[in-house]
């Protein structure tokens, strides 16, 4: 029985071992895994923020250029209204004559 007792004592006694070295090497493999991974995460929200920023930037460039669109379209009809208030004009003065 001591034999059994010896040989299962080197058995565990070689397991821990094996334990000791095994498991801190795979935390170390899990947990570098995991930075390259998280970094990549990172990089991405960094790059999703500025195509966020170009897409702002391009949004007021088209916002800029609608408003100036409006603005010359009320004034283009500012002027046609008011050429047509003086015809109107003229041809009240013709027919009241």
């Amino acid at each position: 029985m001591s034999g059994e007792h010896a040989i299962d004592r080197v058995v565990d006694s070689t397991a821990a071992k094996l334990i000791k070295l095994v498991v801190p090497l795979l935390l170390g493999v899990v947990g570098f895994f995991l930075l390259r991974t998280l970094n990549k995460i990172e990089d991405g929200q960094t790059q999703q923020g500025n195509d966020i920023g170009q897409i702002r930037s391009d949004l007021r460039v088209v916002n800029t250029r609608l408003d100036e669109g409006v603005i010359r379209r009320i004034e283009d009809n500012a002027r046609e209204t008011e050429e047509l208030r003086r015809r109107v004009y003229r041809l009240e003065q013709l027919t009241s004559r």
